[in-house]
């Protein structure tokens, strides 16, 4: 289990490392249940299908048909369920999710006696007519680094978000905020409610939020979150290995930098 701060999460598929989350499978079979019946293939095939044309046009050109052929090869995706509990104060401000994920659906789980009234659902966002796709370049990790100089064509997808709140104290950036309004507008709230389940396919546009600023002080959001997701490629793994070294050599030099200027 990940403690951060007002969010807490557990991931189902991780059943060996987490003792106490596998005696529980063990001995709730309602839950045991419910995760093998999401985890089922004719699950897998079935959101697939639903969803085949919106997920066929989240690639970008010239991208799309080279990574469509990886899709059709079914060990390249999984499906997995993520236990997700978050407490008031936290928010999760508008972000795209990361590019390797297919679908995501939200199943909210609040109590029977619930006084959250919808709060603590997800809003949806809709990019205006004028947004384009160059504006999301600075919610995103081709803002800073070496990929600030590259061209965005060459991500098939992009991942993008603002800074997330953990903590009530913390304060929004208020600024990066209101630039994102420049370019996205709210579409929906969809409602924290019991059998209530909301999704999307991801995209480059695929914002949502969840905001619990105004969420019970006595309760616990609860959410289960079923993704499919795609395995990232070797060459792309290649590269995050390369940018990872990138980035762990300019720590060293500005450490180095920092110990001569001590002496």
């Amino acid at each position: 289990m990940q403690n951060l701060g007002n969010r807490m999460a557990v991931n189902l598929d991780l059943i060996n490392p987490i003792e106490d989350l596998g005696k529980f499978l063990e001995t709730s079979v309602v839950w045991r249940d419910y995760v093998e019946a999401w985890k089922s293939p004719d699950v897998l095939m079935s959101l697939l299908h639903r969803f085949a044309p919106a997920v066929k046009n989240r690639y970008q050109w010239p991208w799309r048909w080279i990574l469509l052929r990886r899709l059709k090869n079914r060990s390249n995706l999984e499906l997995t369920v993520l236990l997700s509990v978050y407490r008031r104060g936290f928010q999760l401000t508008p972000h795209s999710d990361d590019r390797y994920k297919l679908i995501s659906l939200i199943h909210y789980l609040p109590e029977l006696d619930s006084a959250s009234k919808g709060n603590g659902g997800t809003s949806f966002y809709v990019p205006k007519s004028r947004t384009k796709r160059r504006h999301l370049r600075q919610f995103s990790p081709w803002s800073g680094g070496f990929r600030q100089y590259l061209p965005l064509w060459l991500s098939p997808i992009l991942e993008a978000g603002l800074t997330r709140r953990y903590f009530e104290s913390e304060q929004i950036d208020s600024n990066e905020r209101n630039t994102f309004e420049k370019f996205f507008s709210k579409a929906c709230d969809v409602g924290y409610a019991r059998n209530r389940i909301s999704g999307f396919v991801k995209n480059d546009w695929s914002f949502h939020e969840v905001d619990l600023t105004n969420f019970p002080s006595s309760e616990i959001r609860r959410a289960v979150l079923i993704n499919v997701r795609v395995h990232p490629s070797r060459i792309v793994e290649r590269i995050s290995q390369f940018e990872s070294r990138i980035v762990r050599m300019k720590k060293a030099l500005t450490r180095g930098a920092e110990s001569d200027k001590l002496i």
